[in-house]
């Protein structure tokens, strides 16, 4: 099959696989992450899934919703959902490895690695730190008092993102 026909065959089954049929609105993905040979996404209104990359066959999918985005590692998946818990997955099961709700009514961003942890960036402007382990609770930082415009990025071993205000961070772990 040539490779333009497979591509298209591929993102087919994804968009397949992250829509909800009963929905009447128009589920998107909004994320999408790639390891290795799987590749995970997660959709507003809709379902969070990994896929194996080559053939494009469904692995695992979970109704997860999410405009946040994902971050992936070796062995799992972190997610901030639409209810505002952060969860890691078994990337190649499904199965939940942790889930924090104690930040649900700050509305966490997407997640990013840094070291052995998780962060998320919450609509105050609020870094929040969790164990990348077990999702305890490690501590957080005040910025701005802004929103993150984006999910942060990972810069070496720092994350980074910008403030609604402007203001450009980075912080790393020790």
């Amino acid at each position: 099959m040539p490779s333009h026909r497979l591509f298209h065959s591929v993102r087919k089954r994804i968009q397949e696989s992250l829509t909800i049929p009963e929905s009447s609105r128009l589920c998107r993905a909004s994320n999408v992450e790639s390891h290795f040979e799987q590749a995970c996404a997660v959709a507003f209104q809709g379902r969070i899934a990994c896929f194996e990359l080559l053939r494009g066959t469904l692995n695992w999918s979970r109704d997860v919703s999410s405009l946040e985005g994902i971050v992936v590692d070796r062995n799992r998946l972190y997610v901030s959902d639409d209810r505002g818990a952060v969860q890691a997955m078994d990337k190649t099961t499904g199965s939940s490895a942790w889930k924090q709700d104690k930040l649900a009514t700050r509305r966490p961003g997407g997640p990013q690695l840094v070291g052995d942890h998780v962060a998320v960036v919450d609509a105050e402007g609020y870094l929040h730190v969790l164990d990348r382990n077990d999702g305890n609770l490690i501590g957080r930082i005040a910025t701005d008092g802004s929103p993150a415009t984006a999910q942060p990025a990972s810069s070496g071993a720092n994350i980074v993102w910008q403030s609604g205000n402007g203001t450009l961070y980075a912080a790393g772990a020790r």
